[in-house]
């Protein structure tokens, strides 16, 4: 799946936007703070490319767990293990 175009929104104001939602492994950390009382900005989308970036050309998760709740863990507290990708010989 390239994009959650079920998640996507048309906006007039890309600067006031509110809405908190995203893939697991793909949410900017900022957009799973509760506290957060900052409108999301176009910034999010480029963490999330950076992510699928990542998966594009190393073929693994910049975030990993077992289940959702673990991927959405690593991804709030921006937990990336990088030492299965430093195992493997990457071209």
């Amino acid at each position: 799946k390239l994009a959650d175009f079920g998640l996507s929104l048309l906006m007039k104001n890309v600067d006031n936007c509110n809405v908190r939602c995203g893939t697991p492994g793909y949410v900017p950390p900022e957009i799973m703070k509760p506290s957060s009382t900052q409108p999301v900005t176009p910034k999010v989308d480029i963490f999330s490319l950076g992510c699928m970036m990542f998966r594009l050309l190393t073929g693994m998760r910049i975030f990993n767990g077992s289940d959702p709740k673990s991927i959405l863990k690593a991804n709030k507290e921006f937990k990336i293990d990088l030492l299965p990708l430093l195992k493997r010989r990457v071209s």
